[in-house]
Parts: C-alpha cells; sequence; structure tokens
C-alpha cells in the first residue's frame, strides 16, 4: 500500500495571475480510489491535482493546509485548507519551501490516517514555476489479524497496542486499521486458551519510521506448544518479517519447587546429608540466562570466595573452564550439560544444604531469575531456613 498524495501547481511571480476553471472529485468505490482534478489557465496551460489513499472516503484533500516559508523558515504563505486556497500564488524571486498537510489526528486512532509533504523550490522573476509535491503517510499504520484456525486454540483473544502517547485495543472481531504518530510500538496480546489458564504475550517493535506498515498476524504453531507472531510489512515499506513463540498454558515459563512451594520458606535441619532441595524451571522458548543470587547475613561474599562462590552468578553463561563453574559442578548446582537454550532445566542445591548448616541457624535467600529467548523474564525466590536437627 502506497499512501500518495500528488498536488500540483503553479506559483507564480507576482507578474502572473491565472483563472481556476473547473474542480471536481470522482471517487471510484470498486477499487477504493478518488481522483481530484483542477484545471487551470493560464496561457493554454493545464495543471492537473489528483490525490489517491487506501480509503478515499476518509480523505479531503481540499482539507489540507499548505504553508510555503522562506530561506529563513519565515511563513510566508498559509492556507488552512487548500479548497479556500488561490490558483496561483504571487512570490518575490528567491528559495522557499512548500508543505502541505492533512488535518491533525490523535497520536493513535482507528482509519486516521496523516499524510504530509514538503519539497524546496526556487521562484525566478518572470518565470512561472511548476511544483508537483507528493504527501505521504506521516504516521504509521497498524492492522492485526488472527489466523482461521486460532479459535480452536483460543476461546478469548485480544490486542493492545500502544506507541506510548496512545493505545487501542483490537478486539478479535477488529477489522479497521489503526494508525500511531511515530514512536516505538508496544504489542500486548492477551489470550483465554480452549485448555489451560489467561495468559499475555508483550512484543516491542523499537525500529520504526513513517509510512511504515506493521501487518500483524497472529499464528497457532501446531507441534511447538505455541504461538507465532509474524510482523508483515507492505513492500512499498521497510520489510520487517519477525517471528515470536507465544507459550500456551501447557508450555509456559515456570520456576517451582520440586516437593515443595517455592513461595514457602523450606525449613532444612543443621547437619543433613539426604537434604532434596532443588528447583526445576521451565522456558518455552529456550533458556538465554538463568542468574542466581545469594542474599544472606552469614553467606557474605568473603565467605563465598573461601567456597569459590559469588554471591551473583548466570549459570547459563559462566566462563568455560572457571574456578566458578568448577565449584558448582562439584556442588551439584549444575551438570556437564549446557544450561543456555535448555528449555527444562533443575536447579540442585541439595548437596549445598550439609555445608550451608555450617553458618548457623539462620534464613538464606537465593533469588532465581530466568530470561528466555524470547526476551521473557521470570523470578521467583527460594527461602531456607536452617533449624536444629530433631
Amino acid at each position: 500500500m502506497k499512501a500518495i498524495v500528488k498536488i500540483i501547481f503553479t506559483l507564480l511571480t507576482a507578474s502572473f495571475f491565472c483563472a481556476c476553471n473547473m474542480l471536481e472529485y470522482e471517487p471510484n468505490g470498486s477499487l477504493g480510489i478518488g481522483e481530484l482534478r483542477m484545471s487551470l489557465s493560464n496561457n493554454n496551460e493545464v495543471i492537473e491535482l489528483s490525490a489517491s489513499s487506501r480509503k478515499s472516503e476518509n480523505l479531503n484533500v481540499e482539507d489540507f493546509r499548505v504553508q510555503v516559508r522562506d530561506s529563513h523558515g519565515l511563513l510566508v504563505k498559509n492556507y488552512e485548507r487548500y479548497g479556500e486556497m488561490p490558483v496561483s500564488i504571487a512570490l518575490s524571486g528567491g528559495n522557499y519551501t512548500i508543505t502541505a498537510e492533512s488535518m491533525p489526528v490523535p497520536n493513535a486512532g482507528f482509519d486516521m490516517p496523516y499524510y504530509l509533504g514538503e519539497k524546496e523550490f526556487t521562484i525566478t522573476t518572470g518565470e512561472i514555476s511548476q511544483i508537483d509535491l507528493e504527501c505521504t503517510l506521516g504516521n504509521m499504520m497498524v492492522t492485526i489479524d488472527y489466523a482461521e484456525d486460532f479459535n480452536q486454540y483460543f476461546s478469548s483473544y485480544e490486542a493492545t497496542v500502544s506507541n506510548g502517547l496512545g493505545s487501542l485495543v483490537f478486539q478479535k472481531s477488529e477489522s479497521r486499521a489503526g494508525y500511531f504518530s511515530v514512536a516505538p510500538l508496544t504489542i500486548v496480546l492477551n489470550v483465554d486458551p480452549v485448555d489451560g489458564e489467561a495468559f499475555e504475550k508483550v512484543y516491542k517493535i523499537e525500529d520504526v519510521a513513517p509510512r511504515d506498515y506493521h501487518k500483524i498476524v497472529f499464528k497457532p504453531r501446531l507441534g511447538q506448544g505455541g504461538v507465532a507472531l509474524e510482523i508483515e510489512v507492505d513492500t512499498s515499506t521497510n520489510d520487517k518479517d519477525i517471528d515470536i513463540e507465544i507459550p500456551n498454558d501447557n508450555d509456559e515459563n515456570s520456576i517451582e519447587g520440586i516437593g515443595f512451594d517455592i513461595k514457602e520458606v523450606v525449613q532444612v535441619e543443621r547437619g543433613i546429608k539426604d537434604a532434596d532441595v532443588r528447583v526445576l524451571i521451565n522456558a518455552a522458548t529456550g533458556i538465554d540466562k538463568l542468574e542466581i543470587e545469594i542474599i544472606s547475613d552469614k553467606l557474605t561474599p568473603e565467605a563465598l570466595a573461601e567456597l569459590n562462590l559469588q554471591s551473583e552468578f548466570d549459570l547459563a553463561n559462566l566462563e568455560k573452564g572457571s574456578e566458578l563453574e568448577a565449584s558448582l559442578k562439584a556442588l551439584g548446582f549444575i551438570g556437564d550439560e549446557p544450561i543456555k537454550g535448555q528449555t527444562e532445566v533443575v536447579f540442585d542445591i541439595s548437596a549445598f544444604m550439609e555445608p550451608l548448616g555450617l553458618f548457623g541457624l539462620d534464613t538464606h535467600d537465593f533469588v532465581v531469575r530466568m530470561t528466555d529467548l524470547s526476551g521473557e523474564s521470570l523470578q521467583e525466590t527460594l527461602s531456607i531456613e536452617i533449624v536444629e536437627s530433631k
């Protein structure tokens, strides 16, 4: 879709004048394209003004504002409505810039395109200067659609698109195009699976520009437990094809205790040798980071250093062959298989419970922060309380 408004008119020096003979608007309902012609007569010259847009019924070129500024940026001509603009403009010789724009629109609105055109030109005394000005889409267009089989997997759904200045909610039946002023976009998809709990997926589009057309299509991806988000851009704009995995209720990100509620304090008897303290981490798209932070009055950085440990480390991005990696393996925190990219990992600190008891009766927090390959983050805190043995 190429949204362009062409304005062609004649600029005259003070010694030239012309008259308007005809102004007509002829909509073409079958193609959604309108054409506007304005004939000017002066020395048998004919100048045409034409306009086309995706929906001609939403475009009234006569309401465009036209301004002319000199080389210093000073406004020398201003016409709030093109329909009230004279058929010729008398200007002194020099360099100018002409702009034409449609009526102002909100930062976000359905079926509210905004068109803008600008061009520099020169007036030579005693000569006629003809300008062909194209007004293109000055904001961004967003449409959202859902694949035909989307209803088989999700009972209800809606998407909210925001540019930080305004937002629009695209209900499942929404067919209108949304228009946004140029700013990074945030898309929030809220869905209710047919079987499972509701969830949401957030995606950001940082690379944006005027005339961008973001055609967003949500599709369920069979066999991979997710929904693919494809962003397609019309060929007349910058191409952007992006696939985003959206986890469903059976394959969502999670951090859970094995045999215990991770949101509750876990009591471990001091000196016990067979403690079972394991945490299961699931990442639908694969783990990118698995950060552990130890918060404890007794496990100070100095005390941890004696065990070749640190208060903060990333299990998915350890330096290969480092002392930290060797210590974590010795304590059973990690195995030989790399964690990065895995969709399921067990964080096992069972073997650490016995040495932890040497620091006395106290509570120690292990903050588990997982970030998946799509940028989604999840955090839980495992609290271990060392108590006297019974």
